[in-house]
């Protein structure tokens, strides 16, 4: 686990932001921002290493995984006060300085003090957890691991280019080596069920949340795990 995530950590690419080895100079808190969602990734990916499940959608997000190094969790989450929310993504003491995000900046849309919301890890974690009950039996994850951004600039999201699609093969491999064996996979989306097609891997699709799709996801998620 420790070499993948170094790879990871090393990782540059053009109008792509690495939230492990990168900071961003516009919004984070200051230059300890890339250590602390290191620290976060590393903290949630140890303590889900006998997770039954593998969630996997297409890449991070400016709202999430940009800020709080989680795929498909915002800060909005690790920072609330609902001591339940937190404690269903990670067991020990509450750390507030996981917040990256300059609290200072105003007029950014869906923030507020506890940094952003993103919609498609709100409607994952509360659905899986409604369904499964132990937040600790899945990992959410990305095929590309990493945010990449339009040219207005890097609060935006921007689906992966064919360049980077032939990259997530590489990185969605490596990851499942380090952390598949016994898993079983769900794929969130066209773009996830590309790459692990192109990888020859056992799973099972279900409707990305986003643009609509939350009641179909949810659905096909609970008739999946109804199954097991």
């Amino acid at each position: 686990m420790e070499k993948y995530l170094e790879i990871l950590k090393n990782y540059k690419s053009d109008s792509v932001f690495n939230p492990w080895g990168q900071s961003d100079k516009e919004h984070d808190i200051g230059n300890e921002a890339p250590k602390i969602r290191f620290n976060n990734l590393t903290q949630y990916l140890k303590q889900r290493e006998n997770a039954k499940y593998l969630l996997i959608a297409e890449a991070l997000g400016y709202q999430g995984g940009h800020f709080s190094g989680i795929a498909m969790t915002s800060e909005r989450q690790l920072l609330s006060d609902n001591e339940t929310m937190f404690e269903k993504i990670f067991k020990g003491p509450k750390q507030r300085t996981s917040c990256s995000l300059k609290l200072s900046n105003k007029g950014l849309n869906n923030l507020s003090q506890n940094g952003f919301a993103e919609p498609t890890g709100t409607i994952v974690w509360n659905t899986l957890s409604s369904l499964m009950g132990d937040t600790y039996n899945w990992i959410n994850w990305n095929t590309y691991p990493f945010h990449p951004y339009k040219s207005e600039g890097i609060l935006t999201n921007r689906t992966p280019s064919k360049k980077e699609v032939e990259e997530a093969e590489y990185f969605l491999s490596e990851f499942l080596k380090a952390f598949g064996e016994g898993k079983e996979i769900i794929a969130i989306g066209n773009y996830s069920e590309l790459v692990l097609t192109k990888l020859n891997k056992k799973f099972i699709k279900v409707r990305h949340p986003a643009n609509g799709g939350a009641g179909k996801f949810k659905n096909q998620v609970s008739d999946f795990l109804k199954n097991k």
